[in-house]
């Protein structure tokens, strides 16, 4: 089965083509590159980490509000106009929170109110062109009444590019600022702009596309020469649900870990470190969650989604006894471990969910959990990561972990409900 899959992304990757997925990748990056260069510029000017976490939740949130109605925006006013506007508006709204950001390090700091600051960046949230998404439903559409193997596949690419969006835009930050200065991570998101309306107006044909063909009944026979059978089944809304929610805990890991590692950074006077710290964590969450998703649906869900909320409890419980800057990287590599395994196994869970389910909308409601995830991890690591007390923003993840593992009791009682045979009571 692993081999099967394998190939199958293989295949996928081949027939987009090398421009094409470069491209893709490219444009999941500016939504993290202006996170992390939030968090950064107002670090570094106002020596603060709840500033920082307030701006990125303020950032995400409206991202969210852009994922919820990019459907509408897109059923009436068309693919190349959503994107294309979105670009040409997006421009304009990060020059105007770089030029705020930069005022934060002048006299004129006490100019920028807090309003006009959230607004800008929810403006430049809500702005970002919402290619993720489109190209998540664009992929799994044709993969509804195909074979559920070749769906894993596209799970497992798909989430392996929302995943390594962050270490990579953090690796991007590292090169570009000691050549670029602070403001790298909004001038690079600035040109994936530009780059995104060059082609939705002279190459249209790059823009989001279903995969050029699906398996054949000889792609998806068994080994020993059946076909493999579709599940005709359709999962209850409640498992859907909290498998929603489960992803937004795990987003809301993310996000806090984002803030809690800044104001390590800060207290350790080491800023310069933190786009490394970030890409050591959720790089090596991003390698250990793919073998996950290729080949580890074997495991029953719900005990897979009970032990790995564990080990995440764990590795989460490490990171506020660190003190040192070389124990932290090695600190977050075990926690990106555990998250990798968290995310790669609650993945596979909602891959399940998609090949079964006939809501065409499903990939829009994942995407928008995490963004919400998201903004509440990082508004709240925030909050408590400021000052010499930084070590409380750890407490965001951990608390998130012990919740995740809560949420995996929920999900196996509805589990074992539906799909696991009633067992007759023992006789007294």
């Amino acid at each position: 089965m692993l081999r099967i899959r394998l190939r199958y992304l293989i295949r996928t990757r081949r027939e987009e083509g090398f421009l094409y997925s470069a491209f893709d990748v490219m444009m999941h990056m500016p939504v993290a590159l202006i996170g992390m260069t939030l968090f950064l510029v107002i670090a570094r000017n106002l020596h603060t980490v709840h500033d920082g976490g307030y701006a990125v939740g303020a950032l995400a949130f409206a991202y969210t509000l852009k994922i919820s109605t990019t459907p509408i925006l897109e059923r009436y006013c068309g693919l190349r106009l959503v994107l294309g506007g979105s670009a040409v508006l997006h421009i304009p709204a990060v020059l105007y929170l770089m030029h705020l950001s930069n005022m934060l390090a002048t006299e004129a700091a006490a100019s920028v109110t807090t309003f006009e600051y959230a607004a800008a960046c929810m403006l430049a949230g809500y702005t970002l062109p919402p290619w993720p998404v489109i190209v998540h439903e664009a992929r799994y559409n044709p993969t509804k009444n195909s074979d559920p193997e070749w769906l894993f596949a596209m799970v497992a690419w798909t989430n392996v590019e929302k995943l390594a969006l962050y270490p990579l835009a953090a690796f991007v930050l590292v090169l570009l600022n000691s050549l670029m200065g602070i403001n790298a991570g909004f001038w690079a998101a600035i040109l994936l702009a530009g780059l995104l309306i060059f082609v939705v107006v002279l190459i249209p044909n790059v823009l989001p596309r279903t995969p050029k063909s699906l398996p054949s009944d000889s792609d998806v026979a068994r080994a020993d020469g059946t076909a493999q059978s579709h599940v005709q089944e359709i999962p209850s809304d409640s498992i859907s649900m909290v498998l929603i929610l489960g992803l937004m805990v795990i987003s809301g890991c993310i996000g806090s870990i984002g803030s809690a590692l800044l104001g390590f950074a800060l207290n350790h006077n080491a800023l310069s470190l933190y786009p490394l710290m970030i890409t050591i964590c959720l790089g090596t969450a991003v390698i250990t969650m793919l073998p996950v998703l290729l080949g580890a649906d074997k495991i029953v869900h719900w005990h897979g989604w009970l032990s790995s909320g564990v080990v995440l409890t764990l590795a989460a419980l490490l990171l506020p006894t660190v003190d040192r800057i070389s124990m932290m990287m090695v600190g977050l590599a075990i926690y990106g471990v555990a998250l990798g395994i968290v995310v790669g196994g609650h993945k596979l869970a909602l891959a399940h969910v998609l090949v079964r389910t006939p809501d065409t909308q499903m990939s829009f409601y994942i995407s928008g959990a995490m963004a919400l995830g998201l903004t509440f991890g990082a508004t709240w690591g925030g909050y408590l990561g400021s000052g010499p007390y930084y070590r409380n923003a750890f407490i965001v993840p951990i608390v998130a972990a012990c919740l995740y593992f809560c949420m995996g009791h929920l999900y196996g009682y509805l589990w074992r409900r539906r799909y696991e045979e009633q067992l007759a009571p023992l006789d007294g």
